[in-house]
């Protein structure tokens, strides 16, 4: 999606939240005339005149995580309509965030938080297109995107369900042929690295080896052949 296409998705007091590639007043400005909301990420660079200064309300247990925090009132120059919007910016790792919003009942952490829980969806997205090997749609219809999205969902968790079977047995198996029980203690460190060493799986992803092994047990079950492998 892009600052073109978002205009026609708009509904009513929804809130949309989006990164610097949407930064576009006439945007703004569509998206306030819509009675919906926004918090977007803008450039450090934007000129503006300030209106005043709120207070800045964040919760005890992120003060150490944000720093140089402000919340404001401000008018852009370069925004021909002249709203009057909220400017906050904060620094978290030596990253400076300035975020723009037009909502003005929540408070300071809220907003922050809101945008933070936008980056959520952009890791399930990137592990969705990149760890489960989904980048290229089969079909662009609707339906068809929909069941492209819940057949890769389905087919990875049966196999994360099937590792976690045979790590359960591997380590079950492991402990008992060791006769390893909680109550026993390392006499060294070096002992209790190769324990951990034993006991975890190094190797958290598929491996051929484990897709040949379910194969193999899927002939067993089903008597079905394939020819990927």
């Amino acid at each position: 999606m892009n600052a073109k296409c978002l205009p026609t998705l708009l509904n009513k007091q929804s809130t949309y939240i989006a990164d610097r590639g949407y930064l576009c007043f006439d945007l703004f400005n569509t998206i306030v005339s819509r009675q919906a909301f926004f918090i977007i990420r803008v450039r450090k660079n934007l000129i503006y005149q300030l209106k005043k200064e709120l207070s800045v309300q964040l919760v005890e247990a992120v003060k150490y995580i944000f720093f140089q925090v402000t919340d404001e009132l401000v008018v852009f120059n370069a925004d021909n309509h002249q709203h009057v919007y909220r400017r906050i910016s904060f620094k978290t790792r030596n990253t400076l965030f300035i975020l723009v919003t037009n909502r003005f009942d929540l408070t300071t952490y809220q907003i922050i938080r809101l945008y933070a829980l936008r980056w959520q969806i952009e890791l399930f997205f990137r592990y969705f297109k990149r760890t489960l090997k989904a980048i290229h749609l089969i079909n662009n219809s609707p339906n068809g995107v929909t069941i492209q999205f819940y057949l890769i969902l389905i087919v990875n968790l049966l196999l994360l369900k099937y590792k976690q079977e045979q790590m359960q047995s591997y380590l079950f198996d492991k402990k008992h042929q060791n006769h390893i029980t909680n109550s026993d203690f390392f006499t060294s460190p070096e002992e209790f690295l190769k324990a951990l060493y034993d006991e975890i799986p190094i190797n958290f992803k598929i491996q051929k080896q484990e897709m040949v092994a379910i194969r193999n047990s899927l002939f067993k079950c089903a008597q079905l052949q394939f020819d990927f492998f």
